[in-house]
């Protein structure tokens, strides 16, 4: 987990999420670094409101590049990178997320998916100070796009539709579980072999929760994008 912070911000220093991807970048959402500009990023953290909790480690941001598909008038390619100034020495609480990398398909419509991030724990409330877990599933698209497409600006933002670039992904137990404003640009992944394979990243939703909204996610089993994060930081 990686947080993005400004530096001249003191008060309330982050305002997206991200995961690091290997020792020198970290992905996020696009739409995160168009509204702000990143000049720091926090790994290892967990509870925000305690210095000596964990072992955090502040690194600066060296450069940043946007998927050249990037829109910002609509929803796809929602993907950034973010290069560091300096390598990341990986320890048992600051690693790499792993990537599906050749073998590793989308998970089955219905599967269990984790959804970690600092975001808000209620619509329009504060971001929580401590990393919180929940556990969502992928949803067919045509779930999101029930609801999306009842929304006056959903032809401006959606022009192609729900495409396979993102994924639809909602919580089925009726427990509201679902990311919030901060969470954008942090990871949803699924285990497989005892590992964390990253399925997405967050993008946007329809309030907090709502069960006709389910979030959108940018996919990173979408092969061209897949490849893009492959060409720039590997």
């Amino acid at each position: 987990m990686a947080l993005l912070g400004e530096e001249n911000n003191p008060r309330a220093p982050w305002f997206c999420d991200g995961v690091l991807i290997n020792e020198q970048w970290v992905l996020t959402a696009a739409h995160c670094i168009i509204e702000k500009v990143p000049h720091v990023v926090r790994l290892g953290e967990h509870d925000l409101s305690s210095t000596h909790e964990s072992n955090h480690q502040d690194y600066y941001v060296k450069n940043f590049v946007f998927h050249p598909d990037y829109d910002n008038r609509q929803v796809y390619h929602d993907l950034a990178l973010i290069q560091l100034t300096q390598r990341v020495p990986i320890t048992n609480t600051i690693r790499p997320v792993c990537l599906p990398w050749g073998r590793h398909p989308l998970p089955a419509t219905g599967s269990l998916l984790t959804l970690t991030g600092w975001g808000g724990t209620y619509y329009k409330g504060p971001m929580s100070d401590i990393l919180q877990e929940a556990s969502l599933y992928l949803l067919p698209a045509s779930k999101c796009v029930a609801g999306y497409s009842t929304l006056h600006d959903y032809a401006q933002k959606y022009p192609k539709g729900i495409t396979s670039d993102l994924l639809c992904i909602g919580d089925t137990d009726g427990q509201g579980q679902d990311a919030c404003q901060g969470d954008s640009g942090g990871p949803v992944m699924h285990r497989r072999n005892n590992k964390y394979y990253l399925s997405g990243i967050v993008s946007l939703g329809y309030g907090c929760g709502n069960p006709e909204f389910p979030g959108i996610y940018a996919s990173v089993h979408h092969s061209p994008d897949l490849a893009w994060i492959k060409r720039i930081a590997f």
